[in-house]
């Protein structure tokens, strides 16, 4: 299997282990000169991190961003039979010896293997493989659907990672000041959800929209709306627009199918196993071509069971793929 090369990076770590280690606030441009990385660098790690659910406190205060220790951290336990805690020490001292090419790969690393394979699927939110190929996925998007934008992307993650106002110029010229909080997709388009810093309302700005922008890091300003609410404003438009579902899927290969497609919105969403062993799968979803997108990259990992409407035009939407592609063939 393919590993991200951020696994093999040690900058990298020592960052992700320096921020769980915090005891006290600290400020990022202090991080950056403790760790020797850029701001890029460092705002990729806490993205990563967010991608745990890991509660990183971040503040503006003068000109610059405070860093707070969380308030629990996340803690993950393991039970291990005798014979699998004496293989794993082991194991520990070969691993620095990996690039041996007279190392002889024994026995054992099946059953540690294994044992990890367990753990892994009992935290899958916590899955180090599954959350950077997610992280590589929406890079990808964003390069694929914003090829002229990618400058402005790349300030846009980081304001949404560094809790900065940004100064939008659309494209009518308009100037507008907003708070970033989600980048999603919305009636098929990737948006931004802002708060408008004037009126202190949540809107939609499509990322079409955006001719330039510019972050602004010194500000007193602080958001007015929680997760949940921001959730309900995503649940509003849909309802209004009417294009969303309660998708239920059967996944039989849980090893190839990414449940958290980038920038999809998810409400209210369900897993559960059926007698078969089976993973059933439920979540409110936006009816998108975006959405056909991912399922067809899933189909051989996943079925759909409800609703029917959904599955007929999903097959239609990759008849009408498959011709084109045909055609430019």
């Amino acid at each position: 299997m393919f590993r991200n090369a951020l696994i093999f990076d040690d900058s990298f770590w020592e960052t992700v282990e320096f921020i769980d280690s915090l005891e006290e606030d600290i400020s990022i441009k202090a991080v950056e000169g403790l760790l020797d990385i850029s701001e890029f660098e460092l705002y990729r790690v806490i993205s990563i991190l967010e991608n745990f659910n890991y509660n990183i406190k971040m503040t503006v205060k003068h000109d610059d961003v405070i860093i707070s220790p969380p308030d629990a951290k996340v803690k993950m336990q393991m039970d291990f039979t005798l014979p699998q805690w004496v293989l794993l020490q082991a194991h520990i001292p070969s691993v620095g010896d990996l690039a041996d090419e007279n190392l002889k790969v024994n026995s054992f690393h099946d059953t540690l293997v294994m044992k990890m394979v367990e753990v892994e699927q009992r935290y899958p939110q916590y899955a180090l493989d599954n959350i950077l190929e997610s992280e590589e996925k929406k890079q990808e998007v964003l390069k694929k659907t914003l090829k002229s934008k990618a400058p402005c992307m790349v300030d846009l993650n980081t304001a949404l990672c560094g809790k900065y106002l940004v100064l939008l110029e659309l494209q009518e010229s308009k100037l507008i000041e907003i708070f970033p909080q989600r980048l999603v997709y919305i009636d098929g388009m990737l948006s931004i959800i802002a708060e408008m810093t004037e009126s202190k309302c949540l809107n939609t700005i499509n990322v079409n929209d955006i001719k330039s922008l510019k972050l602004i890091k010194q500000h007193d300003y602080h958001g007015n709306f929680s997760t949940r609410a921001i959730d309900d404003f995503i649940y509003a438009i849909r309802a209004v627009n009417g294009n969303e579902v309660r998708l239920i899927l059967k996944i039989f290969n849980e090893n190839i199918v990414d449940i958290n497609p980038p920038f999809h919105f998810q409400g209210n969403t369900y897993i559960t196993t059926n007698a078969s062993g089976d993973t059933i799968w439920a979540s409110s979803v936006e009816i998108s071509d975006q959405l056909f997108e991912w399922l067809l990259e899933i189909r051989d990992g996943a079925e759909i069971l409800d609703p029917d409407g959904l599955k007929k035009n999903f097959l239609k939407y990759c008849h009408k793929k498959l011709q084109k592609d045909g055609k430019a063939s």
